[in-house]
C-alpha cells in the first residue's frame, strides 16, 4: 500500500472510530461491488462494536441475497448520525428518496470511479483500484481488523463481479493477491464463481435470444447496440436485475469495440457502454452527464424515446472510433 493511499485511510480510519452510528448508502440498481462493498464494511463496523444500516431503494437480483442476508428490499426509513456512500459516483445514482434524504449529508464518499462527482465531505476515490470493495478490504487492515468469512465473501464477490472473474482490463496483480488472501479464509469462492458466471435463469436466456434477434451493428461492424423495453422484460418473465451482463455479452462479438444496451426504465432510458481497445466509454458518457470506467460505463436520459437516444449515442461514439 503506497503512502498516500494509506495516509487517506489513517483519516478514514480515525472517522469510523469516531462515530457509533453509521448509514452505508449503495447505488440504484446495485450490482455486486456496492452491495459486497457495503455489507462487508457494515461486517467491520459490527467488529467495531459499531451498528449500520445499508440502504437501497431498488429490488435486490437473487444472485446477491448471500451478500444482502437474503433479503431483497432494503430499507429507506433508517437514519444515523454518519453516512457513507458506497461505489456511489454521483448522488444521482443514489435514487430520488435517498437522495433527499441523505444526498446533502453525505460524510465520506468511498469509490474507485474516476468519473466521481466528489460530493461528500471526505472524498477517497482511487481509481487504480479494480473494485471499490478492494478499498475496504484495505480499510480492514488498517483498522486491524481480521478479514472473517462473512467479510471474504463480500469482497470476493465484489471483487469478480467488477472484473469480470478477473477478465476485464481493470483487473491488476494486487487483484489476484487479495483474491488469494481471501480465498485463505476458507470461503466457497468455486459456488461464488458459478453463481455469477455459470449459472443463468431461463428468463435470462429468453433476454439474451431478444438481444440477438434484434441487435443491430454499426460502423463496419465496430459496434454493437441492443435495446430492450419494459414490454420486452414482462414477456421474458425477467427482472431488472437480470438485464445485468447483457451489453458484455454484445462486446463478445469478434469485430465489436463498443457494445451499447439501451434499456427503460421507470423514469426515462438508461444507457449501458462496454468497450475493449482504445475508446473510452466513460468519456461518451460524461458528455450526456453519465460515467464509469474507460471499459464500462453508463448514463440516462429523461423525456426521450430509445431511438432517439440510439441516434444520439452512435453519434458520439463515431466520433471516438
Amino acid at each position: 500500500m503506497r503512502g498516500n493511499y494509506s495516509l487517506i485511510l489513517k483519516a478514514v480510519c480515525d472517522e469510523l472510530k469516531s462515530h457509533d452510528n453509521f448509514i452505508i448508502i449503495t447505488h440504484k440498481r446495485p450490482d455486486g461491488d456496492t452491495l459486497g462493498s457495503a455489507f462487508a464494511l457494515k461486517e467491520i463496523l459490527r467488529l467495531m462494536g459499531k451498528s449500520a444500516e445499508v440502504v437501497n431503494e431498488d429490488k435486490i437480483g437473487k444472485k446477491f441475497f448471500t451478500l444482502t442476508e437474503g433479503r431483497d428490499t432494503l430499507s429507506t426509513e433508517t437514519d444515523g448520525e454518519y453516512i457513507i456512500a458506497i461505489d456511489v459516483a454521483d448522488s444521482e445514482l443514489m435514487g430520488p428518496t435517498i437522495k433527499s434524504k441523505f444526498g446533502h449529508r453525505v460524510d465520506i464518499s468511498i469509490d474507485h470511479h474516476a468519473t466521481n462527482k466528489k460530493y461528500a465531505k471526505m472524498n477517497v476515490v482511487f481509481p487504480e483500484f479494480s473494485a471499490t470493495a478492494e478499498i475496504i478490504f484495505e480499510l480492514s487492515k488498517e483498522l486491524n481488523i481480521k478479514i472473517n468469512k462473512r467479510i471474504a465473501e463480500c469482497i470476493y464477490t465484489a471483487l469478480i463481479t467488477d472484473t469480470g472473474c478477473f477478465m476485464y482490463a481493470n483487473t491488476n496483480a494486487d487483484s489476484h493477491r487479495r483474491a488469494a488472501e481471501l480465498i485463505e479464509t476458507g470461503i466457497d469462492f468455486i459456488t461464488i464463481n458459478e453463481r455469477f458466471f455459470m449459472q443463468k435463469s431461463l428468463p435470462a436466456i429468453e433476454l439474451e435470444k431478444h438481444i440477438y434477434n434484434t441487435m443491430s451493428l454499426h460502423f463496419n461492424d465496430r459496434v454493437a447496440l441492443a435495446s430492450i423495453t419494459r414490454k420486452d422484460l414482462e414477456i421474458a418473465g425477467a427482472s431488472e436485475s437480470e438485464i445485468e451482463g447483457l451489453s458484455n455479452m454484445l462486446r463478445e462479438i469478434e469485430t465489436v469495440k463498443v457494445s451499447v444496451l439501451i434499456r427503460e426504465i421507470q423514469d426515462g432510458v438508461k444507457v449501458s457502454m462496454r468497450s475493449k481497445g482504445d475508446v473510452n466509454v466513460a468519456a461518451i458518457c460524461e458528455v450526456f452527464g453519465g460515467g464509469g470506467h474507460k471499459g464500462a460505463a453508463g448514463c440516462s436520459f429523461k423525456d426521450k424515446s430509445i431511438k432517439e437516444v440510439k441516434d444520439i449515442v452512435l453519434k458520439e461514439i463515431e466520433k471516438r472510433l
